[in-house]
């Protein structure tokens, strides 16, 4: 179930102890490091920029060297956290369950104080 579909009201909701339906800048940066972290080569990066791409809508990257594959993936994640946040909720669910095998959920946990709803990412 996707978090518009399990927060159906979530833009109406207040972003005093979580943001809902804005999402902090700081934010962007903590998740581009975590994806990075996570990626191993440069065709899981590549993919997960492409599943970025394909949320929003945007252009697929063309993309293949791994630096070439960072500048894009900076690009795409500051797009994503200025779209709708049930879309960057998504991403990150989808993400966890993509990469679940090498992210232990303490560590994905270490997103959380940036102020997202602990609930639906566990």
């Amino acid at each position: 179930m996707g978090f518009r579909q399990e927060y159906p009201d979530y833009q109406s909701y207040g972003n005093n102890d979580y943001f809902y339906n804005k999402i902090p800048d700081n934010f962007c940066s903590a998740l581009e490091g975590y994806i990075v972290r996570h990626c191993k080569t440069a065709q899981q990066l590549k993919n997960v920029i492409n599943d970025i791409a394909s949320r929003i809508p945007m252009e697929l990257t063309q993309n293949w060297g791994w630096n070439f594959l960072i500048n894009d993936l900076s690009y795409y994640t500051r797009e994503l956290c200025n779209f709708k946040s049930h879309k960057v909720m998504d991403f990150l669910a989808d993400f966890y369950e993509r990469f679940h095998d090498d992210i232990e959920l303490d560590d994905f946990n270490l997103l959380i104080p940036y102020g997202l709803p602990q609930g639906y990412l566990m």
